[in-house]
């Protein structure tokens, strides 16, 4: 993917083909070379146990690992990139998203600090600038310049707890400071840098309470964008946050029990829930509601264990699907209506009856509603909690979740209640059409939220697989 990159950006073959379409191909040939990887590494290595995080097939002299987690995930963001590419068509986002793509591939199978720290800049950097992308927009610009400088500050405090863990070690191989922490039982010298990368990362993936920024950025940029910044980049922290904290984190000052990760999971819960009832702009209130689906996935990693970690990563799929079909919705709608979708308000004004449906069916899956796939994410990831003796946490989502159903619910009854679709005489009033590619794409995943409850085996069975 990075030698196809350098060629597309050298030779500019972008100005004699449509080189989104070429984009959207390089995806897809990766995430089928990852799937082949998935299966071959799966059989070779086995996994019986959470060390095999820990374990796989060793690269560049152990500068990167391979394992069928990180495989399962690489053919995962491949796919997420497929459906993001589908919303834009300049030639340097396509490019950009192609560099933040291997920064993303290259950061999950990180196996050393340095490449750890090359991974997370090779991401974020292209993320800078497809935050800034649109230069005519002032709100644009605003956002990504708020990210960048908060996103340097994030990768700042990382690098700085990564470097401090170096200078008292001595070692930047993951899976050697995770022997040397595990047989020295005085550990106290590095909580400082337990803390420093938890704040660092927990602030990468906009959790409370180091979330200020990310209303803001996903509000400020274009929808295509949003989507990029509140579901695909995302999914790599939260992995490398997890391989942290099950080789490093957890075994610095192991009676607090990952305490910084605790106080977040609370929070986020209590922020996503109450701060988006009061959200009258769409994609405010879909950063807050990805703040307390934050809260979620960081149960999966504070649990720590083979149903904690299966939960976390269906909990990861289902999420970042769901809200990539409601960006792609919001984004169909403004083909529809003629005009960018920014206000709740506006959703009562556009005829498609099947898009309405689409959201609402998204939106009920965000909520937890069963029978969509997003209850049993959430049941999966509490009964993981509850199995754990996480009761206090468990009480509070379940808690906020009914207090958050209460904003989904509101989009709903903009479109149902005030909506012009289902008036008399007004059905078939499409003022415009919708593309192809987002027809097929939240047709697909409308589907998959819909009848995931008909045959789950198949998503449950191939996350068990690499767990």
């Amino acid at each position: 993917m990075l030698t196809l990159s350098i060629i597309i950006l050298i030779t500019s073959l972008g100005r004699w083909i449509n080189i989104n379409r070429m984009t959207m191909i390089v995806f897809i040939y990766s995430g089928i070379l990852s799937i082949n990887m998935t299966g071959e590494s799966n059989s070779a290595i086995g996994c019986s146990d959470m060390g095999m995080i820990n374990s796989g097939i060793g690269l560049y002299n152990g500068l990167y690992q391979v394992t069928p987690i990180t495989q399962f995930i690489e053919t995962y963001i491949n796919i997420l990139a497929v459906g993001c590419m589908a919303m834009k068509a300049r030639s340097e986002y396509s490019i950009l998203a192609l560099i933040v793509t291997v920064g993303m591939s290259s950061l999950i199978s990180s196996n050393e600090i340095v490449s750890i720290l090359i991974g997370i800049e090779l991401q974020t950097l292209g993320l800078y600038v497809i935050a800034s992308l649109d230069r005519g927009s002032e709100t644009s610009t605003a956002a990504g310049l708020k990210y960048y400088l908060l996103g340097g500050l994030s990768s700042c405090i990382i690098g700085l707890g990564l470097s401090m863990i170096y200078g008292i070690t001595g070692v930047t191989n993951i899976e050697e400071l995770n022997i040397l922490i595990k047989i020295n039982d005085d550990s106290r010298h590095l909580i400082m840098t337990k803390v420093l990368i938890t704040v660092g990362l927990l602030f990468k993936i906009g959790a409370a309470p180091f979330h200020n920024w990310l209303a803001d950025v996903i509000d400020g940029v274009p929808t295509a964008i949003s989507a990029w910044l509140a579901v695909v980049s995302k999914i790599s922290i939260i992995i490398i946050l997890l391989i942290l904290y099950n080789a490093i984190l957890i075994k610095i000052n192991t009676s607090g029990g990952g305490p910084i990760i605790i106080l977040s999971i609370i929070l986020c819960f209590i922020v996503g829930s109450l701060v988006g009832i009061i959200q009258s702009r769409i994609k405010t209130l879909l950063a807050y509601s990805s703040i307390a689906h934050a809260g979620y996935i960081l149960i999966g990693i504070i649990v720590n264990n083979n149903l904690g970690l299966t939960g976390l990563i269906f909990y990861m799929v289902q999420y970042s699907l769901t809200a990539l079909n409601i960006f792609m919705i919001i984004i169909a709608y403004g083909e529809v209506k003629g005009a960018s979708i920014v206000k709740i308000s506006q959703l009562k004004e556009i005829p498609n009856t099947w898009l309405a449906i689409s959201l609402a069916i998204s939106l009920f899956s965000s909520a937890g509603i069963p029978p969509f796939i997003g209850f049993y994410a959430k049941l999966n990831i509490l009964y993981s909690a509850l199995d754990t003796g996480f009761y206090f946490i468990t009480i509070i989502a379940i808690l906020t979740s009914i207090i958050s159903g209460y904003y989904y619910i509101k989009v709903i009854k903009v479109i149902y209640f005030e909506g012009e679709w289902c008036r008399v005489g007004t059905a078939n009033e499409v003022r415009g059409a919708i593309s192809e590619n987002y027809s097929i794409i939240i047709a697909m995943i409308s589907l998959v939220i819909i009848l995931f409850i008909l045959s789950p085996e198949w998503l449950y069975n191939s996350i068990q697989m690499i767990c």
